[in-house]
This record gives structure tokens, sequence and C-alpha cells, in this order.
């Protein structure tokens, strides 16, 4: 790219953390955001007041929004294929951002400068024809002009598939949200200690994708710890429901239900220790979770399973391979120790924020764009 100002296109923009970063963008990058809507979800954030209208929406100069409901992209792949084709029948952006491989025809059909497949999840493990997903990743791996790849493994996954150039392009936490940390905010009034000698919690959607094995021998041998999940139980990720009750019904476990997410910091202000508790498979391995970047926004130690992703926070993520490794951090926290060092976590998220983070996808799109 020149010193002119750029337009990209992101299709599609569903995901919060996709959001963010196009959001984020310099003034300079002018982003056309396409959020695609099946019939539930957008009948849902209609009823929410969330869909203004089916035109642009300016949310700023630089950011403006469009839904496009479709009727099915998996049931109804070819109709809505043709929904979202004629939807981007607008002048060549300077980059096309793909984001979702059931929307690889955008690639073949729309012509950009630049053509980037980001990826907003390790797709392969959902609960898609898995032949058919893997196939039109694929096809977006192989005609981007390059790959970004929001986690390690992922991005070794990648780089055995294609030739296309690969780099890791992790998750970020939101300039705000830093900000609200570090103006101290007032611990949740309900998050009692109760007599507890610490207060160990997590955030997040609580479903499946929990080690609630490494939860539950946590809760057992550290009875004078209450654990504090907030969050719903909620999603495809909840085969058993009740398994995961009665892990959030024993005596030293406080189960808060959904929060707004502008009261999180109040949440983590209120923790000792913040947990990562995702089991240990094949798709934690490619995730790169949110709430750990969240967490880093915090002066509390970090603890977490032995997911591939969370060794890439160095000393900022104590990593436990087990029950009896997370006790032992646990009580070594107790006991003063295992405290971050304030500097090493205010120099790294200067670099891990969305705004940071957005400043690099503009540098790597004017490096490969005339």
């Amino acid at each position: 790219m020149t010193d002119h100002t750029s337009r990209v296109m992101a299709l599609d923009t569903n995901a919060p953390w996709i959001r963010a970063i196009f959001q984020a963008m310099p003034a300079d990058v002018h982003v056309d955001a396409i959020e695609v809507q099946e019939p539930r979800a957008f009948l849902r954030k209609e009823r929410a007041g969330a869909v203004r209208a089916l035109g642009w929406n300016s949310i700023q100069p630089s950011y403006r929004t469009r839904t496009i409901p479709v009727p099915g992209l998996r049931r109804f792949r070819r109709l809505s294929a043709r929904v979202v084709r004629r939807a981007l029948g607008q002048p060549r952006p300077d980059v096309l951002a793909l984001t979702n491989p059931w929307h690889v025809h955008a690639f073949e059909r729309l012509e950009a400068g630049l053509k980037v497949y980001y990826p907003s999840d390790a797709f392969e493990y959902y609960e898609w024809p898995h032949a058919a997903t893997h196939a039109r990743e694929q096809v977006a791996l192989d005609t981007a002009d390059l790959v970004l790849a929001m986690s390690v493994q992922q991005s070794e996954d990648f780089r055995e598939r294609t030739r296309t150039e690969v780099i890791h392009f992790p998750n970020a936490v939101e300039r705000e949200f830093v900000s609200a940390l570090a103006s101290n905010p007032t611990p949740a009034s309900d998050v009692d200690r109760a007599g507890y000698d610490a207060i160990v919690g997590c955030v997040g959607r609580i479903n499946d994708t929990y080690d609630w094995a490494f939860i539950d021998g946590l809760v057992e041998a550290l009875p004078n710890v209450r654990f504090v999940f907030v969050g719903p139980v909620t999603g495809a990720n909840v085969v058993d429901p009740e398994r995961i009750r009665r892990s959030l019904d024993q005596p030293n476990v406080l189960w808060l239900g959904e929060r707004d997410h502008a009261l999180v910091p109040s949440y983590l202000a209120s923790f000792d220790i913040c947990l990562n508790p995702l089991a240990q498979n094949d798709h934690n391995d490619r995730r790169c979770p949110l709430r750990l970047y969240d967490y880093m926004a915090t002066h509390r130690p970090i603890l977490s399973t032995a997911i591939r992703e969370a060794s890439e926070f160095g000393d900022g993520v104590q990593v436990a391979a087990g029950v009896a490794e997370g006790c032992e951090m646990i009580r070594a926290v107790l006991r003063g120790g295992l405290q971050p060092e304030t500097a090493s976590r205010e120099n790294w998220l200067r670099d891990n924020t969305w705004h940071a983070r957005a400043r690099e996808f503009a540098a790597l799109m004017n490096e490969r764009t005339p």
C-alpha cells in the first residue's frame, strides 16, 4: 500500500475478537466489515436492537459494518454463497480478509490487492461437515496471499498444508479493558471470601472444553480456597450439563453465572489467582484463549492447564501439567510466591492490545501491497 487511504474488506466479522482488531485499525485504513448471520442469529440480533438496517452502519469514521442474513452457510451453501457474492458487488478492495472457510467463494470470485486468510477459530473441530470444511479451508490456504493463524499449533498445521506464507498472529486485549484494570476497580461485591485463604477465579463461557477432572481435583485438595466461576453454562460444547453443575455445586465453589463484560475488571480485582482450566486436547491446543489476555491485564498470578498456547506467555502464566502441580502453585501463591513482575506485565501489555495488533496488521499489508 502507498500513503493514501487503504480499504480493507473483512468477511465475516461475527466473532468479537475479529471485530476488535478491525475496529482498532489506524485512521488511514478504512474497513468494510461484513457480518454474515443465519436466520436464528439474525433474528436474535434484530430483537436485541443490534441490527438497525441491512445497509451500512458507520460505527466510526474509518469503520462501517453491514449484516447480511443468509439461509444457511452449510445447509443452503449455494444460495447463501450467491447472497454473499451479490452483497460484495462493490469496488475492488486493497485487502480482502476472509475469516471463515465457508466463504472461500469470495476469494475465488472477488478481486483484491491482497487476500488474507485469518480464521477466527480452529474450524476443523467444529460440528460442521468435516470433509467439506477441510476442503474449503484448503482452498482458502492455497488461494490466499497471506495466512494469519491465531495459535502456534495452528500455524504449524497450516505450514504443513500450504506453500502460502503463514504468520502466527495471536489474539490481544482491549486497550479500554487495560485502562479499567489500571484504575484499581472496586472488587465485585458478590465475591465473598467468607473466611477462605484465597480466591481462585475463572471468567468465561463454561462448557465441556474445561478439564473438569482437573477442577474437581483442585477443589477437593484445597478446601481452604474458594473457586469462583463467572460465566454461563451454555453453547454447543455442553453435552452433559449435570456433570458440570455437580462440579459447580461443591461447598468451596461459587458459580455466579453470566455477567456483563464491563463488570469483568471488578471480578478480576476480586481474584487472588486467575484460572484457565481448558482441557489439554487437539482443539484447545489450537486455540488462543482470550481470557489469558484479559488476565494479563491484571497484576495477579495466572494458573493454566498445559494447553499449547499457554507456554507462549512465558513467566506470565504458570502452567500445571496436572492436579498436583496446580495445587502446589496455588499453595506457593498463598505463601507469597509466584507474584508477577509489574514492569514486565506492563511492557507485555503495550505490545498486546488490539490497537497494537491492528498496527501490526496494517504494517503487514503495507509490506505486501503496491
